[in-house]
């Protein structure tokens, strides 16, 4: 009988599964960091990254997923303000805002605004 892949091929494909890109995606699960620092080193460790990777400008899909998590975990678990997390990550509040799907406070106080005209019309 013939194999369909040669030894090579098969190598090749392990490798490709092995990036964390193909990987399903897995929700973080953590002894209950009190720090943002304690938060960053459980992240990196579950995503199998470096803090200073995970910190860098790089834009890969895995690492935003671990920003994400970071973020969502901070902000909703730990009760840190956007302020506070985008220091953390050297970042600005927009790039917060972006991985918790929320509007900025001027954004947010505008469409305010509309939907008060709107229920007085």
């Amino acid at each position: 009988m013939q194999e369909i892949f040669t030894k090579r091929e098969v190598e090749i494909l392990k490798k490709i599964c092995e990036n964390p890109i193909w990987q399903e995606d897995r929700h973080f699960k953590v002894n209950k960091p009190t720090t943002l620092q304690a938060l960053l080193v459980d992240i990196c460790s579950e995503y199998n990254i470096s803090e200073e990777l995970f910190l860098s400008e790089r834009r890969d899909a895995h690492l935003v997923k671990a920003r994400k998590e970071y973020v969502n975990f901070a902000k909703k678990n730990l009760k840190f303000t956007s302020l506070q997390i985008a220091e953390s990550m050297n970042r600005e509040v927009s790039s917060i805002q972006y991985y918790t799907n929320t509007p900025s406070t001027k954004i947010q106080k505008l469409l305010d605004s509309y939907e008060k005209v709107k229920s007085n019309d």
